[in-house]
């Protein structure tokens, strides 16, 4: 997997407030996920289910959000969307959520076999 890091165009002279690294098995993501960004959200968790799914047997994606800022519901939305169609046996694993997205993830759509949180 290659890191993902773009420009802003609302901010040209500094960095996007999203961009993501891996290490191992883990994507890590940070900065902000809004309504501006959640397409690159969306791309950034598309490209970690991808790294794993092969087609046979157990395939989890770990993804680390602790590393942001600010999510609101478009960022749990893009999640949930990411983890339509998993089981539970190639769940999209949350590791460090924001306390908020936990709160969205609960109030707006409970129990979700698709994805796990792990803090």
């Amino acid at each position: 997997m290659t890191d993902v890091c773009v420009t802003s165009t609302s901010y040209p002279l500094r960095p996007a407030p999203l961009w993501s690294t891996c290490t191992g098995d883990v994507v890590a993501i940070h900065g902000e996920v809004d309504i501006s960004t959640c397409a690159l959200f969306a791309t950034m968790l598309q490209a970690a289910i991808e790294s794993v799914d092969d087609g046979a047997g157990s395939t989890e994606a770990h993804v680390d959000l602790g590393g942001l800022d600010f999510i609101d519901v478009s960022g749990a939305r893009a999640l949930v969307t990411a983890g339509t169609g998993r089981g539970p046996e190639n769940q999209l694993v949350i590791h460090r959520p924001p306390a908020l997205l936990a709160m969205i993830l609960a109030i707006g759509w409970g129990p979700l076999a698709a994805l796990r949180l792990e803090v």
